[in-house]
């Protein structure tokens, strides 16, 4: 059977994230009535709008979103009007620090963990079904991926290590090392997401300490203060994050207390080469205690 594709109907490079909620599935299969079902729609319903924009800003990203059961897939179309006016590179970079800095909002606001994968490919949306080499490679991924991670197609992990628009950025303002984990044993040798060191870099000052600042004369003191403050403000998160992964260590169902071992790893492999002068940050082994 042969079909003729509309002239309006092209397959495009896309970036494709497919995600889910770990324990969701419980959630849902537990369910007893009408108003449970709506809550927890609910919560599906922030869980994508969180990884995404709304109305004007979506489109100017190319993007969309399907939710359903516990998952959501998202796309960005990689010729957008953000690509035209940033650059592709700083475009499609700021979507994917975007899919992590939401994964750490999801573990602060809620306590859910989030696992999935991003693949890179062509994508085509026709009527009601999308289909893609990009959707497949990122479910592939997330069922790869063991810990509440996000994983990265190689290629698409070795896309932003070599690209040339990477160069425009100085050694200590490179945005890829804090985007990214490179693959290790408790990514299951994945490039994955840094959810943490994004979460971390976005920390700024509170409101109240920005008023405080405009107190000070403009100058070194003021300046000082703002450092001091933001530095303090981002080893308040890790406190926060390691007492986080301390309390999911010690849940007796041992297939959720091994999640968050993959955690534990990650939080201390950051605390050690970002934060090493702060050895109380890291989350000690039992023998340790």
């Amino acid at each position: 059977m042969s079909i003729n594709a509309p002239e309006s109907l092209t397959l495009k490079n896309a970036i494709v994230l497919y995600a889910d909620l770990l324990g969701f599935s419980h959630q849902v299969t537990d369910v007893g009535g009408i108003q449970a079902a709506i809550g927890l729609a609910a919560k599906l319903d922030r869980f994508a709008e969180l990884f995404t924009e709304r109305n004007e800003m979506a489109e100017y990203f190319g993007k969309k979103y399907w939710a359903f059961s516990d998952s959501i897939v998202v796309t960005w179309y990689e010729e957008s009007q953000a690509a035209e006016a940033m650059t592709p590179f700083d475009a499609q970079l700021h979507q994917i620090s975007g899919i992590a800095s939401a994964q750490a909002e999801l573990m602060c606001a809620d306590s859910q963990l989030v696992r999935g994968g991003l693949g890179r490919g062509w994508f085509l949306e026709r009527d009601e079904t999308v289909l893609g080499n990009a959707l497949v490679a990122a479910a592939r991924l997330e069922k790869k991926m063991k810990g509440p991670f996000i994983a990265v197609e190689e290629s698409l992990y070795q896309h932003f290590l070599t690209h040339p628009g990477r160069r425009m950025y100085a050694e200590s303002i490179d945005p890829v090392p804090a985007t990214f984990i490179a693959p290790c044993d408790y990514t299951n040798f994945l490039p994955a997401l840094d959810y943490l060191m994004v979460a971390v870099e976005d920390i700024d000052l509170t409101n109240a300490q920005i008023r405080a600042a405009k107190e000070l004369p403009p100058g070194r003191g003021r300046d000082d203060f703002r450092s001091h403050c933001a530095w303090e403000n981002r080893l308040e998160f890790l406190r926060w994050h390691r007492e986080f992964v301390i309390r999911g260590l010690s849940d007796p169902d041992e297939t959720i207390a091994s999640k968050y071992c993959a955690l534990k790893a990650h939080h201390n492999a950051r605390v050690s080469s970002h934060f090493s002068q702060h050895q109380d940050l890291l989350i000690p082994t039992p023998n340790d205690v």
